[in-house]
């Protein structure tokens, strides 16, 4: 297992979709490939600096009646694949992404066990 997977908390599901990722001063229009709890890899004609912050929007529907939107901010920027950490969602959203991880993943049980985790991932960060 390589170590990144290691420090992983969150399940990722594969997530093909199209998006916006509204920027200071910009929108950019981006493919979500995966998505977690705690963020997605996003891929687009070229990437946002590193730690720039933004919003992701990720329609569901045609209609773009049901959607998430997160804050989030730019990590790993490498030619035009990028992800991005949520910092930040509704509780519309969050139940949203709840659902669209327990429906896509073999082990739906987990994505409830991993709550707890988010709540820990946000804490280490702001100490």
């Amino acid at each position: 297992m390589r170590e990144d997977e290691e420090k992983r908390w969150f399940t990722r599901v594969s997530w093909s979709a199209p998006a916006s990722l509204v920027l200071p001063g910009s929108t950019l229009e981006v493919d979500c490939l995966n998505i977690s709890l705690n963020g997605a890899l996003l891929r687009a004609a070229s990437a946002p600096p590193e730690d720039t912050t933004g919003r992701l929007l990720l329609p569901l529907d045609t209609e773009g009646e049901n959607r998430i939107e997160a804050e989030c901010r730019i990590l790993r920027p490498e030619g035009g694949t990028f992800a991005v950490e949520f910092t930040g969602y509704d509780l519309d959203s969050a139940a949203h992404l709840r659902n669209l991880l327990a429906y896509n993943t073999a082990e739906p049980e987990r994505i409830d066990q991993e709550l707890p985790n988010l709540r820990r991932s946000r804490r280490s960060d702001s100490d």
